[in-house]
């Protein structure tokens, strides 16, 4: 079966999702509101034509009624009245420093994000699914889906991440209404392996948190992204065939069975993990439990984001004022 029209090529992926920003924009809730919000921020162009318009509707929608109250979802309510109380620093779009080998990016609306499970401390990484809890069925996030279809012969959502921080950020969920937990069976790494060798023509990369290692949500899901490269793959480093060795504790393999083997192994051992998928190659980085690894002030927890060498930061004066070897301890400090 073809990939859809939207993965097969990073023009068309990259349209689809502008063009499904704008057509949500035309009777927008709450939570569509922050979503195009969001991205439009994260973009390196941002239509600003676009972007007035999502201000307005966010100045003007009606957070204060009780109704209103009633009927926006706690989490976007919080957020949304935060935005129209803000003096302005959550409407400005992603910035960028570099500080070799890593970079970070200033993403003050990140900084609003519902914590979720993300937080919790130690944690079995295999728990029941919870539809008490959030999930990628529920009702009000059909308007945040911009793909249902196929991929590999898996029955898929792809949904726009709400608080995105990467290029072409989104949440790839197979089987969504079979409710699997957040965690990997064979058959599922085989799945991401062997659908990222039928993209061609896109830096496509998946990435994966264990729960205990980032993961907010206990529905499987993957991100996506399109993004060049990361640091966790520079050949310099030792994983890579490199002399230096990386801060984290980073797993290399290009063999599909050895990946699974690996990852079994983790999860085996209730032992919390990142994931980063490119063709043909897998990063495995075995590390503490999220509440044992205490982010940098304005710093977002580590996630496969941070553990690849990306960080969001969401205070401005810490982005200015933090430097490589801060950002390198904080690696390191995340190794059994």
């Amino acid at each position: 079966m073809p990939l859809p029209l939207l993965l097969q090529s990073r023009v068309n992926y990259e349209a689809s999702l502008r063009d499904g920003l704008a057509g949500m924009l035309q009777q927008p809730s709450a939570g569509d509101l922050i979503l195009i919000l969001a991205n439009l921020l994260t973009s390196s162009k941002p239509p600003q034509p676009l972007l007035s318009k999502v201000q307005a509707a966010i100045a003007g929608y009606d957070t204060a009624s009780p109704q209103a109250r009633k009927q926006i979802p706690p989490d976007d309510l919080n957020v949304l009245t935060a935005l129209q109380q803000t003096s302005g620093n959550h409407y400005e779009s992603v910035s960028w420093r570099s500080v070799p080998p890593w970079k970070i990016q200033f993403n003050p609306l990140r900084a609003l994000r519902p914590p979720r499970n993300a937080t919790a401390g130690r944690q079995p990484l295999r728990q029941a699914f919870d539809p008490k809890l959030f999930h990628f069925n529920l009702p009000f996030l059909d308007s945040e889906t911009c793909f249902k279809g196929s991929l590999s012969a898996v029955s898929c959502k792809l949904l726009y991440n709400k608080f995105p921080f990467a290029t072409g950020h989104t949440l790839l969920v197979p089987e969504a209404a079979r409710q699997h937990p957040q965690w990997l069976s064979q058959d599922w790494h085989q799945w991401a392996w062997s659908l990222l060798q039928q993209i061609s023509g896109m830096p496509v990369a998946l990435a994966y948190n264990s729960l205990g290692a980032g993961a907010s949500i206990n529905h499987l899901h993957f991100h996506c992204v399109l993004e060049d490269s990361y640091p966790i793959e520079s050949g310099h480093w030792a994983h890579n065939g490199g002399t230096q060795h990386y801060p984290a504790e980073v797993l290399h393999f290009t063999d599909i069975q050895s990946a699974w083997d690996c990852i079994r192994q983790q999860q085996a051992g209730n032992q919390p993990f990142n994931l980063f998928y490119r063709k043909q190659q897998m990063y495995l980085i075995r590390r503490k439990y999220l509440s044992d690894c205490p982010a940098p002030a304005g710093f977002s927890s580590l996630s496969w984001y941070e553990s690849c060498g990306h960080f969001v930061c969401f205070d401005p004066d810490n982005f200015q004022q933090i430097n490589a070897m801060l950002l390198t301890n904080y690696l390191s400090d995340s190794r059994i």
